[in-house]
């Protein structure tokens, strides 16, 4: 009863609520792209607070002009192209499009995890769908996204369900409510500000990220062959992150002041979404990116195979060679 007739992975525009969505092509962004040096680090970014921190780094001077250009794109799929036409260095992706990305040949490797979803994915049932396992024959809308795709596979499982046991319905972020309104839907893959408007309404969480720990991870991947060349604006860059980072967790109001300017959201709904986000210092990147396998790459190696089970990923994409690297981090010697 799957409805869906593409691959979830085919349109991965996780995270695009806040902003303008995917409304913008590739050739719109060249411009911006294009006008620095070449030594330069292009890093693409789309709007999601877990990423915020370098946007605010950027608006207090953090990041040197000449030597860090942070585009804003409009989703995780822009981001893509533009690392594999190799006119970016870097970007923010969440963990399972980079899988999905170096599973198309694109050699990325992460150098910092921004943070960790815990509890910030959730499903949503309607009052009289009381628990998981009788989500069987119902509605279940979501996003048309590798995250969401890999949320669903977590629900399935954890309901004991195949996908031909439910009805899924494929459904942008911004139509969210509008199915729920509706009745289109009796359950919903979503995240804040939706989610919590949603429970507002009648709506109550049956299952959520933080039963699928170390899944969800939001990262800065950068293409292999550009760190040797970047090596100083990555750290000027990490260190402009965690500085924005320790400050949010000292004052956070300032901070969050600043990030709902630039996102045109309430201060309040940003907070909501960072109270279910791990959001690692330097330390924990450390204890998560260090040594071979690191934790991020047993990580990986879990959410490949609950891919690869859900047909998201070819069963024949492998960690072949390192996804990780701590070199860029705080205090760390090269």
């Amino acid at each position: 009863m799957d409805h869906a007739a593409e691959n979830p992975l085919s349109s991965p525009c996780r995270r695009s609520l806040f902003g303008i969505g995917c409304a913008l092509g590739l050739g719109a962004l060249l411009p911006a792209c294009r006008t620095t040096h070449p030594a330069t680090l292009k890093i693409s970014s789309h709007i999601w607070p877990g990423y915020e921190m370098l946007f605010v780094a950027r608006h207090e001077g953090l990041l040197p002009a000449d030597q860090i250009n942070l585009i804003e794109v409009p989703s995780a799929s822009d981001s893509l192209q533009l690392l594999a036409a190799g006119i970016t260095d870097a970007a923010t992706l969440t963990l399972d499009e980079v899988l999905r990305a170096r599973a198309t040949g694109l050699d990325l490797v992460v150098v910092m995890v921004f943070n960790i979803s815990a509890g910030a994915d959730v499903l949503l049932a309607r009052e009289d769908i009381p628990h998981l396992h009788e989500l069987k024959g119902l509605r279940i809308g979501v996003e048309s996204s590798a995250t969401g795709a890999v949320m669903l596979a977590g629900i399935l499982q954890a309901a004991k369900l195949k996908t031909e046991d439910v009805d899924i319905i494929p459904l942008p972020v911004n139509d969210h409510e509008n199915a729920w309104h509706k009745g289109q839907v009796d359950a919903l893959i979503s995240y804040p500000p939706v989610s919590t408007k949603l429970q507002r309404q009648g709506g109550h969480i049956v299952f959520d990220s933080s039963e699928l720990p170390d899944t969800i991870f939001d990262v800065l991947a950068v293409r292999r062959e550009a760190l040797a060349q970047h090596e100083n604006a990555l750290r000027l860059l990490l260190r402009a992150h965690f500085a924005v980072l320790e400050r949010l967790n000292q004052a956070q109001e300032s901070v969050l002041a600043i990030m709902a300017l630039r996102m045109h959201e309430q201060a309040d709904a940003i907070a909501a979404i960072f109270s279910a986000l791990v959001l690692p210092g330097p330390s924990d990147n450390l204890r998560l990116l260090n040594g071979e396998p690191s934790l991020l790459t047993l990580a990986a190696h879990r959410l490949s195979r609950l891919m690869q089970d859900a047909g998201l990923l070819p069963a024949t994409a492998g960690l072949t060679e390192r996804l990780s690297n701590p070199r860029f981090l705080p205090g760390v010697s090269t």
